[in-house]
């Protein structure tokens, strides 16, 4: 019995490395690594994340986000709901994340889109209220009498510019982007 929990241990840690050597692979998930200047880490204390990169996402060129119509039904990469990712060559890569941007999962390697909406977990949900009007959020839904909320924001906001501004709202504890990926279920 303990033979087989340590080799089911052992499968278990392996399984992120396998992963991330895959990631090494291919160039696109690759991430640059950008130097610190000393005003970025002497104004906040600790070093800013790339412009277009958050949690295990990046941001992709060559492919836009719409609705699905059956007259690009050739150029459709991936299906999520109503949303389906086209190949598109003419697209560059994004300077901001905004709503329906194609972005990449660094785990797994599927494209993904970003829905606009944007998670809080707060203590304060009086600041918070009044941090997302001032910004313009629209409140989607609301748990645990308003520690929990989602917002949506306006299509072509800056969604980490926002997140960033609510994290600076007082008793925010966490702010998450709403991404629509593929989850993969273990067999």
């Amino acid at each position: 019995m303990m033979y087989k929990s340590m080799i089911t241990l052992a499968m278990a840690l392996s399984l992120p490395l396998a992963q991330a050597q895959q990631v090494r692979e291919i160039p696109e998930l690759q991430v640059p690594v950008v130097a610190d200047t000393s005003d970025t880490l002497a104004a906040t204390g600790k070093a800013q994340p790339l412009a277009t990169t958050f949690g295990t996402y990046v941001t992709v060129a060559g492919y836009s986000a719409g609705t699905a119509d059956p007259a690009q039904t050739a150029e459709t990469v991936a299906t999520f709901g109503e949303l389906s990712v086209f190949a598109d060559p003419t697209q560059a890569k994004p300077a901001v994340v905004t709503e329906r941007t194609v972005v990449r999962n660094l785990i797994s390697g599927e494209l993904a889109i970003v829905t606009g909406r944007i998670s809080v977990l707060t203590q304060d949900a009086a600041a918070l209220n009044a941090a997302a009007r001032q910004l313009g959020l629209k409140p989607l839904k609301s748990l645990r009498k308003g520690q929990l909320q989602m917002l949506q924001a306006s299509s072509h906001a800056d969604l980490l510019a926002l997140a960033q501004q609510l994290q600076q709202v007082s008793g925010v504890k966490t702010v998450k982007l709403d991404v629509l990926d593929k989850r993969h279920t273990p067999q």
